[in-house]
């Protein structure tokens, strides 16, 4: 019932795995009927091996050691997407990480808590916020779709395309200025 919410279908199909240091929330949320599988960072690769589309959900310097760590792992034609507050960075060092196998597709959940943790999550965090992408030239326009139908299936009602310079600049003004 618990994925049921979280996923906003009952009869989704596919596997969903998590990657995470803290083995109690891995535990959890296996337990909770959230997640398939837990991971360790060590078990990574196989992981990584056997996903569709993988959310990368750590900060821009992490977001980048992580897919350089695992270049090799990520499975072909598989698409990776992050949800990092800044992008600049992490789209221009796309070129010396990424496969051209592998679609990096860019976005960004305007949704989020103080709280942070699987303890914390909410099914309803992305119901009625705006997703924010940022295409690249060489996504495939098949992925864009499936990923724009996947984020609006989550919850999402407005999805804003832009590029990474202007998102990074009107996020630092409405969110991270408020960190400061």
């Amino acid at each position: 019932a618990i994925r049921e919410k979280v996923l906003g279908r009952p009869n989704s199909c596919g596997r969903i795995f998590a990657c995470d240091i803290n083995a109690a929330s891995l535990a959890q949320s296996a337990s909770d009927g959230i997640i398939d599988s837990g991971f360790t960072l060590e078990e990574a690769p196989s992981m990584l091996a056997q996903c569709h589309l993988v959310f990368i959900c750590l900060y821009p310097h992490a977001t980048l050691q992580f897919m350089e760590k695992n270049r090799s792992h990520f499975k072909c034609n598989s698409i990776v997407t992050d949800i990092s507050g800044v992008k600049a960075e992490i789209i221009r060092n796309l070129p010396n990480i990424l496969r051209d196998d592998v679609d990096f597709i860019s976005g960004h959940p305007m949704a989020g808590s103080e709280k942070e943790g699987y303890t914390h999550a909410s099914a309803r965090i992305f119901s009625g916020r705006n997703y924010i992408l940022m295409p690249l030239e060489q996504n495939r326009s098949e992925h864009l779709d499936f990923f724009k139908n996947l984020v609006t299936d989550l919850g999402f009602t407005r999805i804003i395309e832009t590029d990474a310079q202007v998102h990074d600049h009107k996020i630092a003004f409405t969110s991270q200025l408020c960190h400061v």
